[in-house]
């Protein structure tokens, strides 16, 4: 090879060692995957034309298009074009989204929405109504999320002023009454609750988290400043352990062996059924009522994203108890996110549906985290210390 060809190789070899780093760890966006294949010849001809010491370079692609068709759910033309169509607004939003995050808990707070007071049974209800969107748990779910980016220790106190920030904010989003006094009340203390509050807003808290442990510790303290009851901290616990443990899972591609882990240790550490059997499940779905406790939902919720094989179809188990919609489907949303690709044009109805402070607040914490993750360059535990 001369010289000149030799940087184009080497070239070539950085932009796909970078690109396996970014597929492994889940960083990828539909738009930085349009980015990575615009400097990449096609497939076909860089099987003819590569140098043996570079066959990295055509594997790589290939990988790209097979994780772009299971991530975002394009064929290897769409890949390569993502993003250079004429298209709304909001899809190209949801296209700089990272797929995996805490949007799942935000879809599947606003898909629920429709149905939390006109409660269905029925799995192949309407994703999206005229009457789907963000309610409270997608409010608060933002300002967990903004106290884990701009909070300088992450204390209650700090969570407390923005949590009361946010309420301030959206004073008018269907909050508990006892919420809503807490969140008006600047002298309140916790008020010993159990109710899934604590469970629906913390899923940012799971990827954000580097052990297990932190995970549980900060989950502890967003549910302390209201939910300090411990059926209410445990809630929130088991929420934010799924998702820190499925998404490590997902990075190391042993999803069934994590979603065994995550079973057996939220059963150990919390005493939650999250395990049927189809006709136990279905008798359990035909006898299931409303309920706001954290008990008597959140590991429903659990079930529904871990016995799911798709994000959707988490989606429709958590809505189709006919329980607390939103909220269920917010939590079994941000869990199947931990693992599961979520539609681009799921993603992109439900940007439709925000205002611009919250979309730049899933923004921002995408960017923080995989930002985050990039720098620190190591590998995450994927179980902890603690006996699971």
């Amino acid at each position: 090879m001369t010289e000149q060809n030799t940087d184009y190789w080497e070239r070539l070899d950085d932009i796909c060692k970078d690109a396996r780093q970014r597929m492994h760890n889940k960083w990828l966006t539909a738009s930085s995957m349009k980015a990575f294949l615009r400097h990449l010849p096609d497939y076909e001809y860089l099987c003819d034309s590569c140098p043996r010491e570079y066959k990295i370079i055509p594997a790589t692609i290939k990988e790209l298009y097979q994780y772009a068709k299971q991530m975002f759910n394009f064929t290897p033309l769409e890949a390569k074009e993502a993003g250079g169509k004429e298209k709304e607004a909001s899809y190209h939003w949801a296209m700089a989204t990272n797929n995996q995050s805490f949007i799942g808990a935000i879809c599947g707070d606003i898909i629920g929405s429709a149905y939390e007071f006109n409660r269905t049974k029925d799995i192949n209800f309407e994703l999206f109504t005229p009457k789907s969107k963000f309610t409270d748990d997608t409010v608060m779910t933002c300002a967990v999320a903004d106290w884990l980016m701009n909070s300088s220790e992450h204390t209650h106190n700090e969570l407390t002023n923005i949590l009361r920030q946010y309420g301030k904010n959206y004073p008018n989003m269907s909050y508990g009454t006892m919420f809503n006094i807490w969140l008006n009340n600047n002298s309140a203390s916790p008020y010993n609750s159990f109710g899934n509050g604590s469970a629906m807003r913390v899923s940012p808290i799971g990827f954000y988290a580097e052990s297990l442990e932190e995970a549980l510790q900060l989950a502890q303290i967003s549910a302390e400043v209201t939910h300090n009851h411990p059926e209410g901290i445990k809630g929130a616990q088991a929420v934010a352990s799924a998702i820190y443990m499925m998404k490590y899972a997902s990075v190391n591609r042993v999803i069934n062996t994590g979603r065994k882990k995550v079973k057996k240790f939220i059963e150990k550490q919390y005493s939650y059924k999250v395990e049927y059997t189809k006709q136990e499940w279905e008798k359990h779905v035909h006898n299931y009522t409303f309920n706001e406790t954290c008990q008597k939902s959140v590991p429903e919720a659990i079930y529904c994203a871990l016995s799911s094989d798709s994000y959707e179809q988490a989606i429709r188990k958590a809505v189709s108890l006919g329980g607390d919609a939103d909220t269920q489907a917010a939590i079994a949303g941000g869990i199947a996110a931990s693992y599961l690709p979520i539609p681009l044009d799921i993603i992109s109805k439900c940007l439709e549906l925000l205002p611009e402070n919250l979309r730049n607040i899933i923004s921002d914490f995408n960017n923080f985290i995989v930002t985050k993750e990039m720098l620190h360059n190591k590998e995450y535990p994927y179980t902890s210390k603690l006996q699971i």
